[in-house]
């Protein structure tokens, strides 16, 4: 998850600017559901190849300047001002930067395969938008005492609470062995977290989101 350190919000430039909650919420489902059902007939991994086609459609409207990171990101001062909790949702699909969302969409793709795999592309969906919510909610909860004028954009919250998601299913089958398959993922999330632009609350936030819900797999299902 992004966080432009230089970015700050003033609130007048969002009561007649921000996104409407319903027109970008069904905008996301809309995509998200025509690409899953479209590439359920070509790739093992419809929901992992739905959500990088979401992410990448987003990015390419944000660069193309058909929407902005101003009207998507997430900010603790525009949610509790104009009650745009879709910012919640929106941000994790938002990327600005090329490297950013490259990086992002191979974890994605990395570890959101595996997975999906292992859970079967509802569970996977149910588990996707359940990290993003919650996790994305505790971000919002920190953020609020001690960052609230930052925008954050960005997919790698929801990414490390699915790597969560995974090592304790993982672990739980066969131990330190099967994490070798996200290992590449792993290492790009801890060097992203010294960059001066990650979101370090964001991504702990989904990670512990998601080692909470892959106990709670484990214990459902296995």
């Amino acid at each position: 998850m992004e966080r432009p350190s230089s970015r700050t919000v003033r609130l007048s430039d969002y009561s007649v600017k921000g996104t409407k909650a319903a027109g970008v919420i069904l905008l996301l489902l809309i995509l998200f559901a025509g690409v899953t059902y479209g590439a359920a007939y070509y790739v093992a991994f419809p929901a992992t190849v739905g959500f990088i086609a979401v992410n990448a459609l987003i990015w390419l409207l944000v660069n193309t300047n058909k929407m902005s990171v101003n009207q998507l990101g997430v900010s603790c001062m525009l949610v509790k001002r104009y009650k745009q909790w879709y910012r919640i949702i929106s941000s994790e699909f938002t990327h600005e930067n090329p490297m950013h969302i490259l990086c992002n969409m191979y974890s994605l793709f990395n570890i959101g395969s595996v997975l999906e795999q292992m859970l079967g592309t509802v569970l996977f969906t149910i588990v996707y938008f359940l990290i993003g919510i919650v996790g994305g909610l505790i971000s919002y909860a920190i953020h609020k005492k001690y960052e609230p004028n930052v925008i954050s954009i960005g997919a790698s919250g929801i990414i490390c609470g699915l790597l969560g998601v995974y090592v304790v299913i993982a672990f739980h089958f066969t131990g330190f062995q099967a994490l070798m398959s996200v290992a590449s993922s792993m290492v790009l999330l801890v060097l992203m977290v010294f960059s001066k632009h990650i979101d370090s609350i964001g991504h702990f936030s989904g990670l512990a989101t998601g080692i909470l819900t892959g106990i709670g797999i484990v214990r459902l299902f296995y």
